[in-house]
């Protein structure tokens, strides 16, 4: 078993070492030609992007530590199959999978394998047939989710995360609608982000999908009241009814984390966690 566990560190260390030149090559690529980046800017693009890539590796090989999947069966055509579902046989019959309850780990001296307790599959001389890192992705996408909770006549409000960054949102009352100038919140839903240099808000993160146009200019910024919004999203430190404070604080903190990542890798998705009853609530 020490075999293999140093085996599994050695196929981690040949993925990140890939990645990492995959990530550079393309990178340079992409700024070739562009005199007026100088190349300290460039450099330091290239190693925030290193940065993240081997930090999404670092968080395939902790999956094995911090996410136990279950065990193994063979199906009807001598397979060996990991299913995180499967902890008896009773569970292949529950599921309708055809086959034979293995356990945990097994070794299969006629077919020449191993399986362990990760959902790893290895050879008699210990090389990696599968993964069970095979069937993770790890995303470059990183999401800032608002999460609605209370609405009033007046507003809306929730609560928000992106990457390790909290806080809350004001928008305007609901219901949702599509229709533009109607002064009223937009929908549920995933949204492309872009960057926003206008006259009255620049550097500031803006929405768009299927349903809302880019030309909307609808606009994470900051703000304390629904007086200072017409359908854009309000954000803060603090609230209270039909308000948000430390708004201009918390936009900084914002446009910190977004500076350090590709502004095309980040989606917003708002989802509405109203109350099925109660005050206030509208809908």
């Amino acid at each position: 078993m020490r075999r293999i566990e140093l085996l599994k560190q050695k196929h981690d260390l040949k993925k990140a070492l890939r990645k990492v030149r995959h990530t550079s090559k393309s990178l340079s690529n992409s700024f070739y030609g562009e005199s007026e980046m100088s190349e300290r800017k460039i450099g330091n693009k290239i190693k925030s992007a290193v940065r993240r890539n081997l930090k999404n590796i670092a968080s395939q090989a902790s999956l094995r530590s911090t996410f136990k999947p279950n065990d193994w069966y063979k199906d009807t055509e001598g397979n060996y199959i990991f299913d995180s579902r499967v902890r008896s046989q009773q569970d292949l019959e529950t599921y309708g999978l055809e086959g034979a309850y293995v356990g945990e780990s097994f070794s299969d001296f006629n077919a020449a394998q191993i399986g362990d307790s990760e959902g790893n599959l290895f050879s008699m001389d210990g090389s990696l047939i599968t993964s069970f890192l095979d069937g993770v992705e790890i995303s470059n996408i990183t999401y800032f989710d608002i999460y609605r909770d209370t609405q009033t006549s007046n507003s809306t409000t929730g609560t928000f995360t992106f990457a390790e960054l909290t806080g809350f949102t004001l928008e305007r009352p609901g219901p949702d609608t599509t229709t533009p100038n109607m002064r009223l919140r937009i929908p549920a839903g995933t949204y492309n982000v872009y960057l926003h240099y206008g006259s009255a808000y620049k550097n500031v993160l803006k929405l768009s999908n299927k349903q809302v146009s880019a030309s909307r200019s609808i606009l994470i910024h900051n703000g304390n009241y629904p007086k200072n919004t017409d359908g854009c999203i309000l954000v803060g430190s603090s609230r209270r009814t039909d308000f948000v404070g430390g708004s201009v604080k918390k936009l900084n903190e914002i446009r910190a984390v977004f500076s350090d990542l590709e502004v095309g890798n980040i989606k917003v998705r708002i989802h509405n966690n109203f109350p099925r009853r109660g005050i206030p609530f509208l809908d």
